[in-house]
């Protein structure tokens, strides 16, 4: 895909000392419009060193573990993680957690994950935030299916999950 090369002109109307309109051309501003462009271009950018590259990597295991294997089920062996909890949250909670899980989805593809690798993640958040709508099912869902978990495993992150107690 070529760039295709565009000229930009502001454009002022201005009315002169004898009271007639007239039109004349500036050059564009580069205030708001430089530091959004910048913003976005740092937010775009991939992670370019080594060690961001480890930071995103303990980050994202980090937080899908938060999201879906944190806390053990007292009595049993089964790991829950804020996922669940916050979708009993209603309407909210599960954009709530839908949005982190976008995040992980988000640091997927700034560590260089291929478009299939992306798509199948969406797939898991889709599954996961579509079984959220329904109310208590979701939350069944949400314990079973591990999105962020899944996710991880997408993205060939191991994450170090301790020993429930």
């Amino acid at each position: 895909m070529s760039a295709i090369p565009v000229t930009v002109r502001r454009v002022d109307a201005c009315e002169g000392d004898s009271g007639e309109w007239s039109v004349r051309e500036g050059a564009p501003r580069a205030g708001k419009r430089a530091a959004v462009s910048s913003f976005v271009k740092r937010l775009l950018r991939r992670h370019e060193s080594d060690e961001a590259r480890e930071g995103a990597r303990r980050r994202v295991a980090a937080l899908a573990v938060l999201l879906d294997s944190a806390f053990v089920v007292p009595g049993t062996s089964v790991r829950v993680g804020l996922d669940p909890l916050v979708g009993l949250i209603p309407a909210a909670g599960d954009a709530i957690s839908a949005a982190a899980s976008l995040y992980i989805v988000y640091e997927g593809w700034r560590l260089g994950a291929s478009r299939g690798q992306v798509a199948a993640m969406l797939g898991n958040v889709a599954i996961d935030a579509l079984a959220g709508v329904v109310p208590g099912l979701g939350d069944v869902v949400d314990m079973a299916f591990k999105a962020n978990m899944r996710n991880l495993a997408i993205l060939g992150i191991t994450p170090r999950v301790k020993a429930g107690k």
